[in-house]
């Protein structure tokens, strides 16, 4: 497949060809003949009614290693979109490979804490919250980012943000971490 058709293809808002261009981006990492080519648009996977796991996978995967990009997203672009993209589509797999992203990163624990302001920020239906929680308990249990989790669950709590997910990771804190949301919550 050429370049050219390559993009097209990511562009067409066809799921078949869409998901053929991402899984022959993938192919083209993981064997290093790199193309280059614009990182695949979040769009795309709305072209699908539901996204296939192995789809979002493929995505997440080109976004976190692929590294013929041009332009080349910097590495909050890079976090912002797989973690929309897995916010949005689901994947217990896809979500797990995000938070190792994350966890793995140069900076795990901004990363983590870049996380939860854009949690905090952002109206999320129960799904997504459900999807947070996934990505928020993995990254609760490594020490590098689990006080950024921590601390970010503490703000969304003072503001009263999004309280089933606060419910959800705060099952999670030690009693400490507790005390501390519960004392937010009171003010």
């Amino acid at each position: 497949m050429a370049e050219p058709d390559l993009v097209a293809d990511l562009r067409s808002a066809d799921p078949d060809r869409i998901a053929a261009a991402l899984a022959a981006l993938d192919h083209a990492e993981r064997t290093r003949r790199f193309l280059v080519v614009p990182p695949p648009e979040p769009a795309a996977l709305d072209a699908f009614d539901t996204v296939p796991e192995q789809v979002l996978l493929h995505f997440v995967a080109l976004w976190l290693e692929y590294p013929a990009f041009q332009p080349a997203p910097d590495i909050a672009d890079v976090h912002r979109t797989i973690v929309d993209a897995v916010l949005r589509h689901g994947g217990p797999t896809a979500l797990h490979r995000v938070a190792l992203g994350l966890r793995t990163c140069e900076r795990p624990a901004v990363a983590a804490r870049d996380l939860v302001r854009d949690l905090h920020d952002r109206d999320l239906t129960d799904a997504e919250q459900d999807r947070a929680s996934v990505l928020l308990d993995d990254l609760l249990d490594v020490a590098s980012t689990h006080r950024a989790v921590a601390d970010g669950v503490v703000y969304m709590a003072l503001f009263g943000a999004h309280t089933r997910l606060v419910d959800t990771v705060r099952r999670r804190l030690g009693p400490e971490d507790r005390a501390r949301v519960d004392a937010a919550r009171a003010d």
